[in-house]
């Protein structure tokens, strides 16, 4: 698309790495460029992991990194790959990058932080002495990150209209002590998953979850266990309503048995295996109902799954407090 691509900096979004490359060309507005080059949008939000415009920054850098290299080091492939039963099936992390591309996250709308580019201005300040200009990292846009790890300040929302670099003079932040362990909790949980082979991760996942919550096949709403899974409802709401959860969503506040946490909706069908949720969800799952010593005996890389059964039988077991 570009004759010249910049080489991308430390944590440096492909996105990034392709506007600067677009600020080298005459071009006056990049959205409208590829818009008619691509016939799509490409910097609307970051959840597009992958767009046609990277191709050819690919081609020029192949000679140096390889694609799977590049996506891992300046791409959000990796946060959504493991979650997307697709994309397990295939060879590499090029193999996923077309079901990726077109992969339609069930409750997607109620997850705000990738729903923009986000940066911290203290980097972006830091970047412009060391580089001479700011850029967009990877690593800040992670849907469950909120914190920047290096100066533990909340990362800031770019709200212009027209894609651009980060600012640079903002004031930062600084994050609460609270947001900053959420941070490390979730990084913790993702970084025990991807430990795991591709095709056992959302199995392992939803596994753990349906037997530690008795969440049984042919529940009914009327049905004890039904009654039960409202409860579960109210124990997932009240998670998610802290200070250090609840900016993850676009809702003022999460009510069980009211969008997103319908009967319809809510935790059955987020274990559905047959779903494709928002990975932000499946972390939630995770954070409010698997304690540190599930997650051992559910992730052990040990342990054979391949006899392993998805649905969990109905039985009378109350919710544990």
């Amino acid at each position: 698309m570009f004759n010249y691509y910049p080489t991308p900096l430390p944590d440096e979004h492909l996105a990034s790495v392709v506007y600067r490359a677009f600020l080298l060309t005459y071009y006056k507005e990049i959205e409208h460029h590829i818009k008619v080059r691509h016939k799509q949008s490409f910097f609307d939000t970051p959840i597009n992991c992958w767009v046609p415009a990277y191709e050819s920054l690919f081609c020029h850098f192949s000679g140096l990194e390889s694609v799977d290299t590049l996506l891992k080091r300046h791409s959000n492939v990796m946060d959504y790959g493991m979650w997307a039963a697709k994309a397990n099936n295939t060879k590499t992390l090029a193999d996923s990058l077309e079901s990726l591309s077109t992969m339609n996250w069930k409750l997607s709308l109620y997850v705000a932080t990738d729903r923009g580019w986000r940066y911290c201005p203290e980097c972006a300040n830091e970047e412009v002495k060391q580089h001479g200009t700011s850029y967009w990292h990877a690593s800040h846009q992670r849907y469950y990150q909120r914190t920047c790890p290096k100066h533990n300040t909340l990362l800031i929302y770019y709200t212009s209209a027209k894609f651009s670099l980060p600012p640079i003079g903002e004031s930062s932040i600084p994050a609460s002590t609270q947001e900053i362990e959420v941070d490390r909790l979730l990084a913790k949980i993702v970084c025990t998953l991807r430990q795991l082979p591709h095709r056992e991760q959302k199995k392992r996942l939803i596994c753990a979850l349906k037997q530690k919550l008795n969440v049984a096949k042919n529940m009914t709403r009327h049905s004890h266990n039904g009654r039960r899974l409202s409860q579960l409802h109210t124990k997932f709401s009240e998670a998610i309503n802290t200070p250090e959860i609840l900016p993850f969503f676009t809702f003022d506040k999460a009510i069980s048995m009211l969008p997103p946490l319908t009967s319809m909706t809510g935790i059955y069908h987020m274990l559905n295996k047959n779903n494709q949720m928002h990975p932000m969800w499946y972390l939630m799952l995770i954070y409010a109902f698997l304690d540190e010593e599930d997650m051992l005996i559910a992730f052990d890389s040990t342990t054979d799954w391949d006899d392993f059964r998805w649905e969990v039988e109905a039985n009378m077991m109350p919710i544990s407090a």
